[in-house]
């Protein structure tokens, strides 16, 4: 005996048709953003890497280990992938850099550092930024956007956002913010 037809026996809501055809214009809208995808894997791995290196002495003499991990990220337009987390053991606590996504309003990508009592944000944002600009909604969906000239900084959180270079001692800041939830000056 055949399979029933399924299709026949689905209730049909007259818009949902459009509905569709809306989701998939604006799939083709976004192109392929498989390049914007791969940027940006790098450019989370660069910040680790940025760490690692600002943080090393800690590494060296004991005080700090690093571990590397696999996190599922799901956006809409790019979908669910996989990007590294970098967590940091610093004895009785750890931090975790866990990615946030990159097709974000007001930043082309953002990782959380997330501690037991806190978190800071790091966000990609142009070199000479210190603070968010208002984007016109028709330039903030261009794409694909190139993420090469964008940089890291810590965020601080809002309503006054400002951006902060990453040095070692606004590092230091952060970690300590995540783990023991008290904001540092940065």
């Amino acid at each position: 005996m055949a399979a029933p037809n399924c299709t026949n026996f689905m209730p049909r809501i007259s818009n949902f048709d459009k509905f569709l055809a809306d989701q998939k214009a604006d799939k083709a809208k976004y192109g392929d953003l498989s390049e914007r995808k791969a940027q940006w894997v790098a450019k989370i791995d660069a910040l680790y890497g940025q760490v690692r290196t600002l943080l090393e002495p800690y590494q060296a003499n004991g005080s700090m280990e690093f571990a590397l991990s696999l996190s599922e990220i799901h956006e809409e337009e790019l979908g669910s992938y996989q990007a590294r987390s970098l967590t940091i053991n610093l004895g009785v606590s750890s931090v975790r850099f866990m990615p946030v996504g990159t097709m974000l309003l007001g930043s082309p990508g953002r990782v959380d550092l997330v501690g037991l009592r806190g978190s800071v944000r790091f966000v990609l944002v142009l070199p000479e930024m210190d603070r968010p600009m208002h984007v016109a909604a028709a330039e903030s969906k261009r794409s694909p956007l190139d993420l090469a000239p964008y940089v890291w900084k810590i965020s601080t959180s809002p309503p006054g956002i400002r951006y902060s270079d990453i040095n070692t001692a606004s590092l230091q800041s952060a970690i300590m913010e995540a783990a023991n939830g008290h904001p540092r000056h940065r």
